[in-house]
C-alpha cells in the first residue's frame, strides 16, 4: 500500500495501490523461513487450546494426551502449552503412520519448561527387546541436561551426545539435529550449537510411535511445560532453526495482531476487490486451511473501517446472514469448512485468539521536485520577493507554502474523484494524514474546495509515497510466486 502526503496545514491523503501485480503479499525474511519450516515439517504439534495436541501438517498423526493440563505457554499466552506432572499417567501418545518415520536425517524442535529431574521430550517407542525397547530418542537427562540418541534401525545402539543447556523453572527453545551424510549429531539451545557428536548411524530407528512425557514401563518422566513440538525429516541450519522458533506463535487477538503488524510497518490485510480477496484467500490456506484469520477492519460508530479510518467501500465478501452476532471485529471463515462459508467474512469478538496476514508498506517517500507542478489554480501571493506558487509544496521547505490568490471557484471537468476528506482539523500546522483511495494514474490532481476559515489555503508541503508496481510486497518478503511453491504440497483440494 503506499500513500502521498500532505503536510503541516490541511490534509495527508493515501495513494493506495494495493498488493499490485501478480506478486501479492509479503514478509520478512525470518517469516519467509518460518511460513517454509510449517510447510516442511512432517510433525507439527502446537500443545494449546487451539490445536491441543492435533497435528496441524495434515499428516494425520494426532496425539491423544492422558493426565495433562493447558498451562501458560511460551509467549505468555494462556492455554499455550500442555503441562505434564512427571507422573508414568501424564503423557501424549502420537502414532506413526509412516509420515514420521524420519529414517535418515532429522530435526525436533520444542519449548520446554522444566520443572523436574529427567524425562521424555520426544521418544520414539521401540520394540527390539536386545536393546531394551530404546528407539531414536531425545530427552531431559539431568535438571539442566539434554540428551539425544539417534538409536539406529538395525539395533545399533548408538553413542549420545549431552548438551548443559536447560534453565530449570524457565522457557527454553530446544532441539536436536542429526545428518545422516556426515554423520553429526548437535543438541541446540535458544537457537545456538551447544554441543555435536561424529555418531555416524546410516538408519535411525524412527519407524515406530511417539510418546512424550512419559516412556512404557519408565520410572523417569518429565515434569512441567512442552508447547510447539515440531519434526522435520532434514537436518536443520542455525537459520532455519532460529525461523522455527515462532513456528505455534500465528493466533493474536484483533489488536495484538494489528501491533505486530504496525511494528513491521503495516496492518492487518483486509482485500479491496474480489482479486484481493482470492489472493488473501489462497495466502491464508496455503498457511492453514482450518484456522481463521483477522481482517483489518473494525466497526467504529456503526461502520467498518479500517486501521487507518478509511471506510470499507463498496466490495464486501460477507458470507451469507453476516455481520450477525453485533462485533466489532472481522474475520475469514475456515478454508476447510463446507459449503458457501468457506473463506467468506464472519463478525467476531475482538478478543479471539485468530491468526492473521500483514499487508506491508514496501514503498518510499520519493524526493520532491518543484518541476512536477503542471498547473495550479489562481495567483500566486508574491511577498518581499518571495513567489508563493504551487511549486513550493514540493520544494522540502515547511518555512515556504502555496498560497493561490483569486480562488473564488473551483471546477473539475474532465478529473475522476477518488476521494474526499472532511474531517481536517484546523487551527494547527501538526501533519495530518487521511487515507484511502487506490487507482493509477499519470497526473493526479489536489483540489481544496473548502478551507476551515474560508479563505484560500495556506499549503506548506505535499510528499509523496511511491511503491513499485512490480515489488514483491509481504506476509511478514515472499512473493506470491514462492508461496505458490510452498503451497504445491500443502493444499491438495482446494486453491
Amino acid at each position: 500500500m503506499g500513500n502521498w502526503t500532505y503536510s503541516k496545514a490541511f490534509v495527508l491523503l493515501y495513494f493506495a495501490v494495493m498488493w499490485p501485480g501478480p506478486n501479492v503479499y509479503g514478509i520478512t525474511k525470518q517469516e519467509a523461513a518460518q511460513l517454509k519450516t510449517a510447510t516442511d515439517a512432517v510433525g507439527l504439534w502446537p500443545l494449546n487450546a487451539l490445536y491441543e495436541a492435533s497435528d496441524i501438517t495434515g499428516n494425520g498423526n494426532d496425539g491423544t494426551a492422558t493426565g495433562t493440563q493447558l498451562a501458560t505457554g511460551p509467549y505468555g499466552d494462556a492455554n499455550g502449552a500442555f503441562l505434564f506432572s512427571g507422573t508414568a499417567h501424564s503423557y501424549i501418545d502420537i502414532p506413526n503412520n509412516g509420515k514420521l518415520d524420519v529414517r535418515y536425517s532429522f530435526t525436533i524442535l520444542a519449548h520446554v519448561y522444566p520443572t523436574g529431574e529427567a524425562g521424555p521430550i520426544f521418544d520414539y517407542v521401540g520394540t527390539n527387546p536386545n536393546i531394551w525397547h530404546w528407539a531414536l530418542h531425545f530427552w531431559q537427562l539431568l535438571p539442566e541436561e539434554l540428551q539425544l540418541r539417534p538409536v539406529g534401525r538395525d539395533g545399533y545402539f548408538s553413542p549420545f551426545v549431552i548438551a548443559r543447556v536447560l534453565q530449570l523453572n524457565a522457557w527454553n527453545y530446544v532441539g536436536c539435529t542429526y545428518d545422516s551424510e556426515t554423520g553429526m549429531a548437535s543438541i541446540w539451545g535458544n537457537g545456538e550449537l551447544a554441543r555435536e557428536l561424529h555418531i555416524g548411524v546410516a538408519e535411525v530407528a524412527s519407524q515406530h510411535r511417539v510418546r512424550v512425557g512419559a516412556k512404557n514401563g519408565g520410572d523417569r518422566c518429565f515434569a512441567g511445560r512442552i508447547a510447539c513440538l515440531q519434526l522435520y525429516d532434514y537436518a536443520m541450519t542455525q537459520e532455519q532453526i532460529a525461523a522455527a522458533r515462532d513456528a505455534c506463535k500465528g493466533s493474536s487477538t484483533y489488536g495484538g495482531a494489528q501491533e505486530e503488524c504496525r511494528r513491521q510497518g503495516g496492518l492487518v490485510a483486509i482485500p479491496r476487490d474480489e482479486e484481493e480477496q482470492l489472493k488473501l484467500a489462497f495466502l491464508k490456506n496455503c498457511v492453514s486451511r482450518d484456522a481463521q484469520f483477522w481482517l483489518g477492519i473494525r466497526k467504529t460508530a456503526g461502520d467498518w473501517r479500517d486501521d487507518r479510518g478509511t471506510a470499507l467501500g463498496s466490495f464486501t465478501s460477507w458470507a451469507s446472514g453476516e455481520p450477525d452476532n453485533g462485533m466489532d471485529c472481522a474475520h475469514i471463515v475456515f478454508g476447510d469448512k463446507e459449503g458457501e462459508r468457506r473463506d467468506k467474512w464472519a463478525d467476531a469478538n475482538c478478543l479471539l485468539q485468530f491468526r492473521y496476514v500483514c499487508e506491508i508498506e514496501d514503498g518510499e517517500w520519493l524526493e520532491r521536485d518543484p518541476s512536477w507542478v503542471v498547473d495550479s489554480a489562481g495567483t500566486p501571493w508574491v511577498h518581499k520577493g518571495w513567489t508563493f506558487d504551487a511549486a513550493k509544496a514540493l520544494d522540502g521547505n515547511t518555512g515556504t507554502y502555496w498560497n493561490p490568490q483569486g480562488t473564488d471557484r473551483y471546477y473539475n471537468n474532465c478529473w475522476e474523484d477518488v476521494v474526499t476528506v472532511t474531517n481536517v482539523q484546523g487551527g494547527t500546522d501538526e501533519r495530518q494524514e487521511f487515507g484511502g483511495f487506490q487507482g493509477t494514474a499519470r497526473y493526479w490532481r489536489f483540489l481544496i474546495t473548502e478551507t476551515n476559515g474560508g479563505y484560500q489555503p495556506w499549503l506548506r508541503e505535499l510528499d509523496f509515497y511511491g511503491v513499485d508496481l512490480n515489488l514483491k510486497t509481504k506476509y511478514g518478503a515472499i512473493s506470491v510466486n514462492l508461496v505458490t511453491n510452498l503451497c504445491s504440497h500443502v493444499i491438495f483440494v482446494h486453491s
